[in-house]
């Protein structure tokens, strides 16, 4: 009996170990653009990381998705976009790099969202509300999430973004 209980806590601990640590990812701002219509936004950034690759290069799994999510909270970094109350939100895909330092270039296109009915309803933010929030900030903060079934989500590290860029970005589309 003693001999079996060994054998399934050895059994259990190199069933931990398996995972491997997964490597930070930095994301870095290129520019911030109006988008296709007045409610969106275009962020171009870039990173050293294959983001639409990240869990296939590191752990040999297959993604289940990936978006970039930045905060329009007062709390400027934040650990996990469930707990946001006002937020942008978008998909990405991967543009050409040739000519860049950066490795990998991406370009997001963001819509922003508010919380109502204690965080029930996901709203949609029209551009002058946004404004409003951007106005009270100085930089927001956005990280790009991805996830797989074993690991669960993962986040880059922060990439902060001046709010007037982005007002700049919605008042030049608008006129």
């Amino acid at each position: 009996m003693k001999s079996l209980f060994v054998f399934l806590t050895l059994l259990l601990c190199s069933s931990c170990t398996k995972q491997p640590v997964l490597p930070v990812i930095d994301i870095d701002l290129i520019s911030v653009s109006g988008g296709d219509d007045h409610s969106s936004l275009g962020i171009k950034f870039g990173s050293k990381t294959d983001l639409l690759n990240f869990f296939q290069d590191v752990t040999g799994e297959s993604q289940l998705g990936e978006s970039l999510f930045c905060s329009l909270d007062k709390d400027v970094e934040f650990k996990d976009f469930d707990k946001l109350t006002q937020y942008l939100v978008g998909d990405f895909v991967e543009l050409d790099s040739s000519g860049s330092k950066a490795e990998h270039i991406y370009m997001a296109k963001l819509s922003s969202f508010k919380k109502e009915d204690e965080g029930v309803s996901n709203i949609f933010m029209p551009a002058s509300e946004l404004l409003q929030v951007l106005g009270q900030r100085n930089v927001i903060s956005c990280k790009v999430f991805t996830s797989a079934y074993s690991f669960g989500g993962y986040y880059s590290k922060s990439m902060l973004i001046p709010a007037t860029d982005i007002v700049r970005a919605i008042q030049e589309k608008r006129d």
